[in-house]
């Protein structure tokens, strides 16, 4: 009996382990798929659209750019995000399993949506210290938002910086690859679709805490059983952050001061207020699966490292980063 339960165990490991490196590699290689069809559909708008004159007699962008800049990003978002992956979806098991929407509460997802918007506070936080130790080094690989005072540009604006990634990428990272690990444990899933969510943006300045980000938006998904919290979070993330900018750009020295550190520090008040809260009503909050019981943490981290469509991926940001600091 013994012998037969070993070799079963054998063959059961075997086949977790061709699935891990199936799984992965599809993730990995889409988000190369991904990260190919944003530059190349961005050569194409610059192809496309006449770039030479783009500001006006102030130096501020044109109304005409900004809009057309703004629906092609739009429409690059779109595609390039989320088209490989809905591709994928029904090969990895089906839009009921990957983008899970269950029933929550109106109060729970309103914890995990201040939870998650104190995180990523803090993570900013982080992550302008981060862009200052880079920028005494003459590193920098900051994008000025492309802005123009009218309505609609700002409104396009939101959409494009705001709304339109938040969708996306919480269905892409939170979604389909969080979801694709999860059975090999909700930590190490949480993990390598951070480290992805990480290594997607391309840049030295953003990308660790994108990472941050990404973990505090993993673990809203996996605990609320929901992608909406989640993307809320990434929505209101960023749109505080684009509010920001404009203001920095354009405000006053007392509305810079309150919205860097007023709203600042509240979120991340209401932030630990809603972690308590959240930890007394869920008493196992912060316990994780494991998975499958055949890997150690030891054989999943070898799994990532020698893959090699993981490899392939991180060679394409290791080499982006690269060309931004030589070029900065």
């Amino acid at each position: 009996m013994n012998y037969f339960t070993g070799i079963y165990d054998l063959n059961r490991h075997m086949y977790e382990e061709r699935l891990l490196k199936h799984r992965l590699t599809v993730c990995a290689l889409l988000c190369a798929l991904s990260v190919a069809l944003l530059y190349t559909l961005s050569l194409v708008f610059y192809f496309l659209v006449d770039t030479s004159d783009t500001t006006d007699a102030y130096g501020n962008f044109t109304q005409d750019y900004c809009i057309s800049y703004l629906v092609f990003s739009i429409l690059v978002s779109v595609v390039a995000t989320a088209l490989p992956f809905f591709i994928a979806t029904h090969h990895l098991g089906g839009t009921e399993k990957l983008y899970p929407m269950e029933r929550i509460k109106p109060s729970s997802c309103a914890l995990f949506v201040l939870l998650g918007l104190g995180a990523c506070m803090v993570f900013q936080w982080l992550g302008s210290i981060w862009s200052e130790i880079l920028g005494s080094f003459g590193v920098s690989d900051y994008q000025y938002i492309t802005y123009h005072d009218d309505i609609y540009t700002v409104i396009l604006l939101f959409v494009a910086t705001a709304a339109v990634p938040a969708l996306m990428e919480e269905m892409v990272y939170r979604g389909v690859i969080l979801n694709t690990l999860r059975p090999f444990g909700e930590g190490f899933a949480i993990i390598i679709s951070a480290l992805l969510f990480g290594m997607g943006h391309l840049s030295i300045s953003s990308s660790p805490f994108a990472f941050m980000t990404g973990l505090a938006l993993g673990f809203i998904a996996v605990k609320s059983g929901s992608l909406i919290p989640s993307v809320a979070v990434h929505f209101l993330n960023n749109a505080y952050a684009l509010i920001y900018s404009i203001i920095y750009e354009t405000g006053s020295t007392a509305a810079i001061f309150i919205a860097g550190y007023g709203v600042f520090a509240l979120f991340i008040l209401l932030g630990i207020i809603a972690l308590g809260i959240l930890a007394f009503r869920y008493k196992n909050l912060f316990k994780l699966s494991r998975g499958f019981e055949s890997f150690s943490g030891r054989q999943k981290f070898f799994s990532v490292c020698s893959n090699g469509a993981m490899l392939f991926f991180t060679i394409i940001f290791l080499a982006f980063v690269t060309l931004a600091v030589l070029a900065s």
